[in-house]
């Protein structure tokens, strides 16, 4: 049951992101956000099942889905880790990506690109669960990426408008630096420490 649920917090808002952008525009329309909103209810409801089920402080849960790709003594799978933190994020995450979408609903109405905003919703939804349950430092990388196009996306959502063009490029510079030093950080922990790329804490 476990798995089913962790892999139901991102799977039902990436789900959601695909059939907005599949059908948003020509048949759902001012139905977009019914996708969405379905999609992240599961999540937020899922999250909370996993909070109320288990006693992740004392036996933290790693469920593997599949092997991403292995190089010599490098291997990195597509696996979920969830402790007493990351499961506290998640509900906090989710529930309160539940009241925005909702509030989203009357304040995106008439907007002509209102699939559009629902859709990216969606997968920034995904994109930050999977940011709180990576179980490895190069796949918290990739959504750590994966976030930051969703909020360049977001925040120039209005493309139109020369300010939100701005700031939209304004943050995606900004947030390369950042990225940039996360990287080297990744590569030096790996190279110099001695340490494998995902959480499992060392032996002794």
């Amino acid at each position: 049951m476990l798995n089913v649920l962790l892999w139901l917090i991102p799977g039902a808002p990436l789900a959601a992101a695909m059939l907005i952008a599949a059908f948003g525009n020509r048949s759902l329309r001012e139905a977009s956000h019914w996708p969405c909103l379905v999609a992240i209810a599961t999540s937020a409801v899922c999250a909370l099942l996993v909070l109320l089920g288990g006693d992740f402080a004392e036996r933290p849960a790693t469920v593997v889905g599949y092997e991403w790709f292995a190089a010599g003594d490098l291997a990195v799978p597509v696996a979920l880790y969830v402790d007493s933190l990351a499961v506290t994020m998640l509900v906090m995450v989710t529930w309160v990506a539940l009241l925005v979408a909702i509030f989203a609903v009357g304040y995106m109405h008439h907007d002509p690109g209102y699939p559009r905003f629902f859709a990216e919703v969606s997968l920034f939804v995904f994109s930050m669960t999977m940011l709180v349950l990576s179980s490895n430092l190069l796949l918290l990388y990739v959504f750590w990426e994966a976030v930051g196009l969703c909020s360049y996306l977001l925040i120039g959502f209005w493309f139109q408008k020369p300010a939100a063009a701005a700031a939209a490029k304004k943050a995606f510079l900004v947030n390369r630096i950042g990225d940039f030093g996360f990287a080297i950080g990744i590569f030096l922990l790996w190279t110099l420490v001695g340490r494998a790329l995902d959480w499992k804490p060392p032996e002794g």
